[in-house]
């Protein structure tokens, strides 16, 4: 039994991954801090939604999480004129797929490995089948589709306040210390989506945008920091694509005045990266920032830059 950081409650504990683990392979871990309905209210409220919306940048890095799994993304296919949408996981399944495209008023089209096609046209007897021959992806057109509202709205808010507060408790302040009311707002902001208090916004400052720059695409980051002011903030980069401020408390001491991790979304292992040392400067109390999708105009071509560059 444990006393809830969320809840307040004693209930039976369980494990929470800091980081969810569909997207970070053996991510940190907080135990006997959280119990059961929190941490499971948490995971279906916030951090499902936020999985799908990443879906692509965790088929890329091969992410698959407790299940074993990849969540499947949506593509749009485009061959002489017609669309046809889809789901798949990863790029391959492409193509292991079959297609058909109506190309003219008496005329189809079939799309898909060689080896199936021969099957696709037996179960469609009235239809007569010629000319099959390979094509080149020149001759098609895929796109993918991404809502990027779920990282910018309320769910990403969420997850990054959960990641935040729960990153603070393992490393500086013990469940038994985080009781107190000055960790209200995160907490509330954590469990309940019409929670109005703003605990985190995402980070739209050029200034502290050009100094994450340099963190490597597809590792998430967190910087916990003490400011002048003596708030505690937590920096969440999640894949460091999106950047969220995490308002943590007013008055706690930690350790160092900072500290910049960075985590291996594929292996897990947490360092301190070479260029802390050019955090030393970051203004938290002073930086611009958006609320939910206000961000997206500015952020989007970093973002889809950062997508842009799957394909390298």
């Amino acid at each position: 039994m444990t006393i809830c950081i969320y809840c307040q409650e004693e209930k039976e504990s369980s494990t929470s991954h800091i980081i969810p683990a569909a997207i970070c392979n053996n991510g940190p871990l907080l135990n006997g801090a959280v119990c059961h309905e929190c941490n499971h209210r948490i995971n279906t409220e916030v951090e499902n939604n936020v999985i799908q919306a990443v879906a692509l940048v965790r088929s890329f890095f091969a992410l698959t999480g407790k299940k074993k799994s990849l969540s499947k993304f949506p593509i749009e296919i485009e061959y002489e004129g017609e669309k046809r949408r889809d789901y798949i996981k990863t790029d391959t399944d492409l193509f292991e797929k079959t297609f058909f495209f109506k190309v003219g008023t008496d005329r189809y089209a079939m799309l898909g490995p060689m080896e199936k096609l021969d099957n696709a046209a037996e179960a469609h007897p009235k239809l007569k089948w010629s000319d099959m021959k390979e094509i080149g992806p020149d001759s098609i057109n895929v796109s993918i589709t991404l809502d990027l509202t779920i990282l910018f709205g309320t769910h990403g808010l969420r997850l990054a306040s959960k990641v935040g507060f729960e990153w603070y408790c393992l490393k500086y302040c013990s469940p038994e210390l985080i009781q107190g009311s000055e960790y209200d707002h995160i907490r509330k902001y954590s469990l309940e989506s019409n929670y109005s208090h703003q605990t985190a916004r995402i980070i739209t400052d050029n200034n502290i945008l050009r100094q994450i720059g340099n963190l490597p695409f597809g590792a998430h980051s967190v910087i916990l920091r003490r400011s002048p002011s003596r708030k505690i903030f937590v920096v969440f980069g999640l894949f460091n694509l999106v950047f969220y401020l995490v308002s943590i408390a007013d008055s706690r001491i930690i350790v160092d005045d900072e500290q910049l991790f960075l985590i291996n979304s594929q292996s897990g292992e947490i360092y301190e990266p070479s260029i802390k040392r050019y955090w030393n400067n970051l203004d938290l109390d002073n930086c611009e920032t958006k609320e939910g999708v206000d961000a997206i105009p500015f952020l989007i071509d970093r973002v889809l830059m950062q997508l842009n560059s799957l394909k390298t």
